[in-house]
């Protein structure tokens, strides 16, 4: 039900050269209502087959269709054709890191306790995470499940994106999450626990610092191969992550990205999109809910298939799985799709303006 702005000058055209049709039909008729009863149909008729304005209202829905069966046959389900026409202008790619550059399957490194006994830290630890759908909180959950000993059923939950949550249970107060999170709650997180490389997630009570549990993440097959090949095509990359900033930094040396921000909350991967808008048209990647406002701010978002529902539901397109050189592949369908529909009405314009109109004068 979208509608592609290349279709504004078939409207603008359209509403020209339909109602000019018609009259020249209305004209052959009179015409020939002289010259020939009995053929007056025909000629009439013969002026608007031969003009075929349907042609302009065909060239356009025609070459989404075929663009978006071709798509959804390689993965890629386009939810909104107008992208479609802006994609093949976008020289900026801004990714998401965890479960979009890399596998997401954050598998626990490390539990270190600081503050506290270390069954209190995996009760605590769990019992909190088992309330977020967060990848961290899955894996730690995964972890502990044989390991915890008390189920907590805490008076209130409130999960910050971007931060983690805060949990409170018989008149204490439980923190799980970045070191932002705790910082903003006057919790000292020592300076050596903020520059550890790993992606961490720390535990806090009250005002104290319990533990930290530190992750690993691998890097997806393709993503080195999909940043090349974006490069290659003269296209900037950006790797915008609210993981830390050296956990962030890594991957991008790694990979070779352009540009880094990291430790970024939602609202501060908006700012950075409209940021980067400034300089040309944008093209997010991402699948979680952190990037759910991200994808609806810039000018294209792709969500990749596995990711949350909030991120798919904000999307322009999907991709299906893990596939990630099918980002490559919607951008060049996007301009082979444009390339297509100019053409088709070129020929429509061409077909009607330039030579059968003469048809109407030599019969």
């Amino acid at each position: 039900n979208s509608k592609m702005p290349i279709s504004r000058l078939v409207d603008k055209d359209a509403r020209v050269f339909v109602p000019v049709v018609i009259c020249l039909s209305i004209i052959t008729a009179i015409v020939w209502f002289f010259i020939d009863k009995n053929s007056v149909f025909n000629h009439a008729i013969s002026v608007l087959v031969i003009s075929c304005p349907c042609a302009l209202g065909l060239a356009t829905p025609l070459g989404i269709m075929v663009s978006s069966g071709t798509a959804a046959s390689r993965g890629i389900l386009i939810r909104n054709s107008t992208c479609m026409e802006i994609l093949k202008d976008v020289n900026t790619i801004v990714f998401d890191k965890t479960g979009t550059l890399t596998e997401g399957k954050m598998a626990v490194k490390e539990i270190i306790n600081i503050n506290s006994d270390y069954q209190d830290l995996v009760n605590i630890a769990y019992n909190e995470e088992k309330n977020s759908n967060h990848p961290l909180a899955n894996s730690v959950c995964e972890k502990l499940e044989d390991s915890f000993s008390i189920s907590y059923e805490f008076d209130t939950i409130k999960e910050l994106p971007g931060l983690g949550m805060i949990c409170k249970y018989d008149q204490n107060t439980y923190y799980v999450g970045n070191p932002r999170l705790l910082a903003d709650y006057k919790i000292t997180v020592p300076k050596e626990i903020e520059e550890l490389s790993y992606t961490k997630i720390l535990i806090g009570k009250n005002n104290k610092l319990l533990g930290i549990i530190t992750f690993e993440d691998t890097v997806k097959e393709q993503s080195a191969l999909l940043i090349e090949t974006l490069k290659s095509m003269n296209l900037k990359t950006v790797l915008l992550s609210g993981d830390n900033a050296k956990t962030a930094t890594k991957l991008q040396k790694e990979l070779k990205i352009d540009e880094c921000y990291a430790e970024a909350l939602p609202s501060d991967k908006k700012d950075v999109i409209i940021k980067l808008q400034k300089q040309g048209k944008v093209l997010m990647v991402g699948d979680g809910i952190n990037d759910a406002v991200a994808l609806t701010t810039a000018d294209v978002g792709i969500a990749i298939g596995d990711g949350t529902d909030i991120a798919i539901d904000s999307a322009d397109i999907i991709i299906i799985g893990q596939e990630l050189i099918h980002i490559v592949e919607a951008i060049n369908l996007s301009k082979k799709t444009i390339d297509i529909i100019k053409m088709n009405l070129f020929w429509a314009f061409f077909y009607n303006r330039r030579f059968y109109k003469f048809s109407f004068f030599l019969r």
